[in-house]
């Protein structure tokens, strides 16, 4: 049961939902289930292994009959998922790759490997979606930084601390603009 007490407060609401009264009360019943629920399954699951696998490499430490007994774990369970790697698949695992150490792509990377109904044309808009906001968010910067230049000397008391009110405004009224844009396009693209 002390097992159970210490894991309950770190579960979200939502997790404790699907929980039953006899997980809470049996530490290793609990351990269980929570594995249950939160492992990853089919395609998202083959997606982590298949990665895995092809970026598996020879650690400092490691012999290579080590590397080959990992070798063959990964493709076991990649077998046991009972996927395919498909066109769609192979892209996703593709761009996931190659954007995965890129900070400013990370969180996509990462909304990405659990949608489970995700595509390789979705994947794309989202990379171009994510490319425009990116490069958007550049030229509001390049543009703040013009305002606070030329009009950033406080000439009295117009509403900012060190930085003029009216350029203050001028770019969060920008900034609302886009983001409403940026919404009405992803409602789009979802329909």
């Amino acid at each position: 049961m002390e097992a159970a007490d210490t894991l309950v407060p770190t579960i979200s609401t939502s997790v404790k939902q699907r929980l039953s009264e006899s997980h809470f009360n049996n530490g290793y019943s609990l351990l269980l289930r929570l594995r249950e629920l939160l492992q990853p399954v089919g395609d998202i699951q083959f997606m982590h292994l298949t990665r895995e696998l092809y970026s598996l490499e020879l650690a400092p430490e490691e012999t290579p009959s080590e590397l080959l007994t990992r070798l063959k774990i990964l493709e076991e369970q990649i077998d046991a998922t009972k996927m395919e790697l498909t066109y769609d698949k192979w892209t996703l695992l593709a761009l996931t790759m190659a954007l995965a150490t890129d900070d400013r792509y990370r969180s996509l990377v990462q909304i990405g490997q659990t949608l489970p109904d995700m595509t390789a044309g979705r994947a794309r808009q989202m990379l171009l979606g994510e490319q425009h906001f990116q490069k958007a968010n550049e030229e509001t910067a390049v543009k703040v930084n013009y305002m606070r230049q030329h009009f950033g000397k406080n000439k009295g008391n117009n509403g900012g601390s060190g930085t003029n009110g009216k350029a203050n405004h001028v770019i969060h009224v920008r900034n609302q603009v886009t983001q409403r844009r940026n919404v009405r396009r992803n409602t789009r693209s979802s329909l």
